[in-house]
Formats: structure tokens, sequence, C-alpha cells
């Protein structure tokens, strides 16, 4: 018996619906002749397939923008979807476990509503869509894993690690580092006061015993003027 062809696919968000079959070909009536549920029902499927259930699509698009210590949670309802008694809240779960609750902001096109995010761990966010006499729901997350102060250290730049150094030692560039000392620049930090200490010592103990030997006329001799 003849079939009719009828095929459909899921493409980006929604599907795609395909009927090759023409409306007057000959598979109708082998199809109404004695088997009419099955021919109603093919073309009951033909309609349930191209129609999307209600509340499995919401009539928005839901949007996150994260920045250091702060969050904006967008919805831009579709260009049809928007009354005059529309309304957006919002419900915001802390790591700490608080919630945040409040109605978003609408701006000729798009609600929105912003809030801080200093603590690490999970933020779960539900956004409330009431629109024609329905909610959509809509449900996102995000994690912050570490604080926002260590993003100073994204940009990388050696020039004041060099100023820091003193021009006196390495700044790597590539992640290796050398814990190994350079003689060389140990060397310069290094002062050995062993031997002219021995020089001064040999120095101070001849002049104590020239001293002690000299007597007080000879030590007066030494400061007599000298006639001209």
């Amino acid at each position: 018996m003849q079939v009719p062809l009828y095929s459909y696919m899921k493409y980006g968000s929604g599907k795609t619906i395909s009927f090759t079959s023409s409306v007057s070909g000959n598979w109708i009536e082998p199809w109404k002749r004695g088997e009419e549920v099955l021919f109603d029902k093919f073309f009951a499927n033909v309609l349930d397939s191209a129609v999307p259930e209600e509340k499995t699509q919401t009539p928005y698009v839901t949007g996150l923008v994260k920045g250091n210590s702060y969050a904006v949670v967008e919805i831009t309802p579709a260009p049809g979807a928007v009354h005059a008694d529309s309304v957006a809240s919002i419900s915001v779960e802390l790591p700490s476990g608080e919630k945040l609750e409040g109605d978003m902001v609408y701006d000729s096109s798009v609600y929105s509503y912003n809030f801080a995010s200093r603590d690490l761990g999970k933020y779960t966010i539900t956004v409330t869509y009431s629109y024609a006499g329905v909610d959509y729901v809509d449900e996102l997350s995000f994690t912050v894993p570490y604080l926002s102060e260590y993003d100073s250290f994204a940009v990388f730049e050696a020039s004041p690690l060099y100023k820091m150094l003193g021009a006196n030692g390495k700044v790597t560039e590539d992640g290796t580092i050398d814990l190994t000392n350079s003689e060389s620049e140990t060397g310069l930090y290094t002062v050995d006061m062993t031997v002219p200490m021995l020089i001064v010592c040999v120095v101070l103990f001849a002049i104590d015993i020239i001293i002690r030997k000299l007597k007080w006329d000879d030590i007066k001799s030494l400061f007599k003027k000298v006639n001209k």
C-alpha cells in the first residue's frame, strides 16, 4: 500500500517539517476505505508535531552578564510578547543560602536586574515572566570560583617586577623558575673581612710594642721644635 512521506528534524532551537506527498495522490483513497482511523490519525500527528506544545518554549531570551563583584540578568521578550501588564520577577539564591527577590526593571525592550556577587560559590537564578495570563519560568546559574581582586594578575607586565628587583634579579615570562644561586650575583653582596682585620691587628700590635719601648724623653723629642 502506498504511504505518504512526511518528515521533520530539529534545527537550532526549533524544528523544520517536510511533507513531500501530494494532497491529491493515490495514497489517499486506500487510507480512507476501511482505514478511517489511520487516515485521521496521520493528519492529526502532522498538526501536533508542527505546533509546539504550550510552555515548552519561552517567549523571551535570557542573558547573563558577569563582571567584577556584580552580575546582571537580562530577558529580552519577543516582539509580540510584550503587553502593558507584562511583569518580570527574579529570585537569586546566594552561596550563603540567602535569597534576593524583586521585580526586573523594563527599559524599552529589555528587563534587567543587577546584584552583587562578592561571595565565593554558586548563584542560582529563577526568572518568572508573566505574559498574557501565563507564567513562564526559566532557571540559570553561575559560580564564582575566586575573588575578583585576583583579576589584577590577568595582564602581565614585566617592567614593574624589574623595578622592584632593582635590576639585580631575573624575571621569566615563560613560567620557568631557576632557584640556583649565581656566584657572580651573590658575590656582590659578600665581603670577607678576615685578612684586612688581621693586617690591622698586626699594625696595632707593632705600634703598641714601639710605644712601650720608647721613653718619655724620646717621645718629647719627636715633637721637639726644629730650628731652621
